[in-house]
């Protein structure tokens, strides 16, 4: 279980330490599932109307 307050930064490990350990170390798989964080979201893109009104403020 990871905390809320650092899962976007946590990688768990459905295993013992030991093969969490041997498959950071070697870049192999030692029967141990990972999960990491999620890909952050996209930002929206702004419209051409709001580019150019942008751009007017600036």
């Amino acid at each position: 279980m990871i905390l809320s307050q650092i899962a976007e930064k946590a990688i768990r490990y459905s295993s013992s330490i030991n093969a969490a350990f041997k498959a950071l170390l070697t870049g192999k798989s030692y029967g141990a599932e990972t999960q990491g964080p999620a890909a952050p979201e996209a930002k929206p893109q702004l419209t051409h109307e709001q580019k150019a009104k942008q751009d007017k403020i600036m």
